[in-house]
């Protein structure tokens, strides 16, 4: 006996067909990303990744967490061109990563030119062993 769905027309159903192969195949996020958009002419947003490592001095990680990230973070997802923020211990050491997707290099630019000049070297200075590791990565094809 078939599975046919009345409702289903001969459009929708290749569409969803190309949709969950590409689920399978290269995550959920890229094969949303691969669906067409009702209403937007484009197709997939460009973004970068930046990744940033913070070494906090020793014993300094959870104060660090709790008494400057609490904050920072929420004024950071604010920010224009953020698209999302992970934070990352190391295991067995006093090393974040935060992991940022932002919607271009200049987006991150400009939020790390705010950071300079906001005061929040002062702010985290006591609490890191130096500055901050900046790298910057582009999305490819799997």
């Amino acid at each position: 006996m078939h599975n046919h769905h009345p409702n289903t027309t001969e459009v929708e159903v290749p569409a969803k067909r190309v949709f969950f192969h590409q689920a399978a195949a290269a995550g959920v996020s890229a094969a949303m990303a691969a669906m067409p958009l009702a209403g937007h002419a484009q197709t997939q947003d460009s973004f970068i990744l930046a990744t940033v490592q913070l070494n906090a001095k020793p014993g300094k990680l959870d104060a660090l967490c709790k008494e400057v990230f609490e904050t920072a973070l929420k004024e950071t997802r604010r920010f224009d061109g953020l698209i999302s923020l992970e934070v990352f211990a190391e295991q067995g050491t006093d090393t974040l990563l935060l992991i940022e997707k932002w919607k271009s290099k200049a987006h991150h630019e400009k939020y790390r030119e705010w950071r300079k000049t906001s005061g929040f070297g002062a702010i985290v200075g006591p609490y890191v062993t130096g500055p901050s590791a900046v790298r910057y990565f582009d999305p490819r094809p799997e």
